[in-house]
């Protein structure tokens, strides 16, 4: 299985993305797997709302906010507290399978951007902040992945 950005603009939500396109191998998409649903059955966020955030659309209500908070702190995008990870987002992308170097320079530029975006005491509203800058981020420097 392989991961691809083709046809998106940008990486929307790192994990979700990750897990949703299913490039990783069978044992790491379990765990993923259940690593989401764990967050999924913790708030009560809409099938629309976890759709809206594949194709880039932030989450609106706390529930939507707070889930996506719980994935970027389990994949170490953010921290539990609600700070931006720029090496575990690093590190993630990093085990991209067949990544060309450009493109992993270009999302180790988002991750290091994004890392310094003003952030405030709701770690829920943070992880809105850090979604909304990763995408803008990812755009602005022309993130394609493999042609």
């Amino acid at each position: 299985m392989e991961f691809s950005f083709k046809n998106m603009n940008a990486i929307a939500v790192i994990a979700f993305v990750l897990f949703s396109i299913g490039f990783v191998e069978a044992d790491v998409k379990d765990e993923l797997r259940s690593q989401l649903e764990e967050c999924r059955s913790s708030f009560n966020v809409t099938d629309d709302e976890v759709k809206g955030i594949t194709l880039k659309q932030a989450p609106t209500s706390q529930e939507g906010k707070c889930y996506l908070h719980c994935i970027f702190s389990r994949m170490d995008v953010m921290t539990e507290e609600g700070q931006m990870n720029s090496e575990g987002m690093k590190g993630l992308v990093r085990e991209i399978p067949d990544i060309k170097e450009g493109e992993l320079k270009k999302l180790e530029q988002v991750a290091d951007k994004c890392g310094e975006a003003p952030l405030g005491e709701d770690r829920c509203e943070n992880a809105v902040t850090i979604y909304d800058c990763i995408n803008t981020v990812a755009d602005e420097l022309g993130v394609k992945g493999p042609a």
